[in-house]
């Protein structure tokens, strides 16, 4: 495939998968775990050809790439072969935000905690924060990688409530939620 041929690919995996997400009453599981998968299987043939969707050369695809692989939680190996294709590259030439949501997404994944704080649990009446590996430095960790600290992001947090952990989350809404290990979909 050609670059225009890649980066047009991309696009329409990234608009199907968007689709599929807008109407959080009526999204039909099974059919986005489906699309995914064949999603996955498409994005390791252009990965294997091309490797990573670098800025450079595919401009603003480099973060569609980089949804469609946050969203291949089916596939841990993957998505940590393409952490580690991402981290090999000069800074001009990936979004530190993409490594950031990467890392913590394979990091829920592999431990339950997340580095720098961007995965979320949806509540009925908001979002709350999932377990932090490292509290005491988060902040410091963001602020590393061009972040804003958790307090004032979640601040930001415009769509829904945003609160900083789960107890809080229930002290604050007086709905319990579930506290066991997230695994991200083992589909």
């Amino acid at each position: 495939m050609t670059i225009t041929e890649i980066k047009q690919k991309l696009q329409d995996m990234y608009d199907a998968d968007q689709a599929l997400l807008q109407d959080n009453d009526k999204l039909d599981w099974d059919v986005i775990h489906k699309m995914r998968r064949e999603q996955g299987e498409v994005m390791k043939q252009i990965v294997a050809e091309v490797g990573w969707i670098d800025i450079p050369r595919f401009g603003r695809e480099s973060n569609s790439a980089w949804l469609l692989v946050q969203h291949m939680d089916h596939d841990l190996d993957f998505q940590k072969q393409c952490l580690d294709l991402m981290l090999q590259l000069p800074e001009a030439s990936v979004a530190r935000h993409d490594i950031v949501w990467l890392t913590d997404r394979i990091m829920m994944k592999e431990e339950g905690m997340q580095l720098y704080g961007t995965q979320f649990m949806v509540g009925k009446k908001g979002d709350y924060l999932m377990p932090l590996k490292d509290i005491e430095h988060v902040d410091e960790h963001r602020i590393k990688m061009g972040l804003k600290p958790i307090r004032e992001m979640l601040a930001e947090h415009t769509e829904r409530p945003a609160y900083i952990s789960a107890e809080e989350y229930e002290q604050a809404t007086g709905e319990e939620v579930y506290k066991g290990r997230i695994t991200f979909g083992n589909y």
